[in-house]
Formats: structure tokens, sequence, C-alpha cells
């Protein structure tokens, strides 16, 4: 059976990603043997939508001419509005050949939603581009493993209405489309399924010297500090005076460096005296367990590095990230609490750690792996 998956994130460096689509993989094949998986990259088809998605939403400004007057004496203001049969005309017209024969030549597409269906994003319109065409060319279409926040209905509809199965991974997507009207089902983040202790740390001195220092905290700024230019970004003062936090907690400080884009906070950090740990370090998802548990306390906006720490059962504390992802995570485990308030670290409360809890299972998963099932039997 040819499958073809699209949103491969290995690309990247984050081990997140690369747990994540390593485990989907993996739960595929397990449920049909003579899968023969064709992977599709991040950023693929990115560039199919080249006069943008958007257009005058003020009837009087659709003409050119008389656009320029009224917008030059203030008569009118201009109202961008999304253009749907225009998504719809880019989805069926600018795919690229290659693409199009990889969705013919496949009996399933599976569209890994990981980190991108969320605020009418350029990916989120693409993966949805990338569903509607393959519905249309008629093959079987799941989409999996991601959250869905503040997306144009009309297209999500279009979209999540025709294919044969979605399911996002936290409570907080799964209420957001079934209060629009929308049938999905709700299975935990594949990175859930990782093998985060496999693989051992390199044992050289910079690792080695951790045993030597008691209560370590590990801290990762998370998106909002890579990409501080959007709502509630973290600037680099307010990432110093979290270090800061930390140091008043009792803790030692150390940074978890997860793509390249973190060198000048890194830099600056190692400027104050912080450690930095990175996947220059030879740091995979296989070994990052055995990392985590080196440390007493884990501090991140980073969702999948929290759920490493919680898979650990390291006391692990949560930024705020650019979707509410880490909030709908946080509500499945019940450990709302885990969710640092107003991202201010003097809040963490340490006593009132509850270490009992429990992780996703294998019958967590159970609607995808019939789906799978059920589509192995009708491509006998």
């Amino acid at each position: 059976m040819k499958i073809l998956l699209f949103n491969d994130t290995r690309i990247e460096t984050n081990p997140g990603c690369h747990a994540t689509v390593t485990e989907l993989a993996n739960f595929i094949t397990n449920c049909i043997p003579s899968a023969k998986i064709n992977f599709k990259p991040l950023g693929l088809e990115y560039d199919i939508f080249p006069k943008g998605l958007y257009k005058e939403g003020n009837i009087l400004l659709q003409n050119k001419y008389l656009s320029k007057l009224l917008l030059k004496f203030y008569l009118v203001t201009s109202k961008k509005v999304l253009d749907a049969n225009l998504w719809k005309k880019n989805a069926l017209n600018n795919l690229s050949q290659a693409t199009i024969e990889s969705i013919n030549n496949s009996d399933l597409i599976v569209i890994n939603m990981e980190g991108t269906i969320h605020h009418n994003s350029t990916g989120g319109f693409v993966l949805l581009a990338i569903a509607y065409y393959s519905k249309l060319a008629g093959k079987q279409v799941a989409m999996v493993n991601g959250s869905y926040q503040d997306f144009d209905l009309g297209i999500t509809k279009i979209v999540l209405e025709n294919i044969d199965y979605i399911a996002v991974r936290e409570p907080s997507s799964l209420k957001y489309l079934q209060d629009n009207g929308l049938k999905v089902s709700l299975i935990p983040d594949f990175a859930f399924r990782a093998q985060i202790n496999s693989k051992r740390i390199p044992e050289t001195p910079k690792f080695i010297n951790l045993n030597k220092i008691k209560r370590k905290c590990l801290y990762s700024v998370g998106v909002l500090g890579v990409y501080p230019n959007q709502k509630n970004g973290i600037y680099w003062e307010t990432i110093k005076k979290q270090i800061e936090d930390i140091k008043d907690l009792g803790y030692t400080p150390y940074y978890l460096k997860i793509e390249e884009k973190e060198t000048q906070i890194a830099s600056k950090l190692q400027n104050l005296g912080v450690e930095i740990f990175s996947f220059e370090d030879d740091i995979y998802f296989e070994n990052i367990g055995n990392l985590l548990q080196k440390f007493d306390l884990l501090i991140t906006g980073r969702y999948h590095i929290g759920i490493f720490g919680l898979m650990n059962y390291i006391p692990t504390y949560f930024l705020k990230s650019n979707t509410y992802k880490i909030e709908g995570l946080l509500n499945m485990l019940q450990l709302e609490n885990r969710m640092i308030a107003d991202n201010d670290i003097k809040k963490v409360n340490l006593s009132k750690l509850d270490m009992a809890y429990n992780l996703p299972k294998n019958e967590d998963f159970e609607t995808f792996k019939l789906f799978l099932n059920k589509s192995k039997t009708s491509n006998n």
C-alpha cells in the first residue's frame, strides 16, 4: 500500500519533530505492514499562493482608479478579506507536477498537522490545499497530530467536512472544531510513543560535570522567545529576568537550544555564565530523556520538550507558546497547574507539585488504528 506523508518536519533540528514523525510512521507501518511511505518535507508547496489570498472587502475599493482617489482623501478605509475562491483556484492549479504525480500514485494521503494550522498561517493553507486536491483526486485523506486554532472557517469546512479522518492532539483544538460543527477525533501527540531514553548521552566533561551540581534547572524559552515579534512575544529582558528568577528559586539554570535561530539568545546567556545544551552536543530524541533526567526542574515554552519532561516524570512547568497547544495538553493530562501564570517564574509553587499523573496509553490511539485498518482492507 502506497502512503504519502506530508509535512515531514524532520528537516528541523528540533528533537520533538523527529520523535513525532518517526513515531507516526512507525504507527502506520505497524498497522499496515505492507505500507511504503513516501515522505514530503515541511515547506513543500509554500509558494502556491504567489499573489496572496486576500482581496479588497470594501466594494468601493475594488475599482483600482476609484480606490486611489478614495484612499487619498481618507473617504473610506481598506478592509482585506480572505478569498476562498482564490484559495481553491491555487489549490487546484498551482501544486507542482511532482506533488500531483505523488498524490496520484498513492493510495492514502496522511498529513502531519504538527504546529501548522493556526491563525491563517501559510503552512496551514498549504496543508489544507493538499488535502482538498487529494480528495478531489479520489484519494483517502487523513490529517493527524496537530493543533487547530483560529483558522478561516470557510476553508476549514470545505476541507474537513470531506476528508476521511481527522484527529487533533489536545482538547482545546477538539473543542474549537466541534463547536464549529465538525466531526473530529482526539488522539495524543505521537511524541508520547517515542523511546526517548534508548540511547546514551555523550560521556564528555560537559555532561559529566552535571553530576557535580545540585538543584539544576533546564530552561528553554520556546517559540515566543525565538520569534518575539508576535502576540505575547518574549524579549531578551524577560528571558534574562526568567534566568534570575530560576536562581531565586534556588536552582542553577542551564539553557536548552532547540534550533539555530536561538544562537543569539544562547550567546547572550553564555555571556551571563549560563551553560548551553543543544543538538550540537549530539542530543537527539532517542537520548534527550537521559539528558532531562540529569535535571531537578524543567521550565520550557517548547511543547514537545515539555512532553519529554513529563514522560520522564521530571518536575516540569510550561511557559506560554504561540497557540493554546500547551494549555490543551495540560488539560488533557489534568495538569493545568503546570502552566506558569503570566510567564512569571516567581509564581511557580514547587510545594504543590503533583507527580501522580497518567500518560497516554496505546488505546488512546485506537481511532486512528481503526481507520488505518479499514483503509488497508479497502485497498486489498
